[in-house]
């Protein structure tokens, strides 16, 4: 199998400079698309935890059964109402 010359310096500075710069892109895309999705996790999980914080307010015990059902402890969902429903 022949060996392969190495490119000529000018070629692979113009290369490696294409090269960055479609990195640069492709990260600057992955980072936007990151920055989306974190953000619309953080919208879902404000909304799950309001709607519990609500229900947990329906009745007298709810708290307790609530975190029974989702399979948390009771501090667990305390909290997270707290936390994504702006009280402190």
């Amino acid at each position: 199998m022949p060996r392969q010359r190495p490119r000529p310096s000018e070629e692979r500075e113009a290369a490696r400079k294409g090269l960055a710069e479609r990195l640069k892109k492709a990260q600057a895309e992955r980072d936007k698309a990151l920055k989306a999705a974190q953000k619309a996790i953080d919208e879902a999980e404000q909304k799950f935890w309001r709607a519990v914080g609500n229900e947990v307010k329906s009745y007298h015990g709810a708290q307790g059964d609530t975190a029974e059902l989702l399979d948390y402890t009771r501090d667990h969902v305390l909290k997270q109402v707290k936390k994504h429903s702006g009280t402190t």
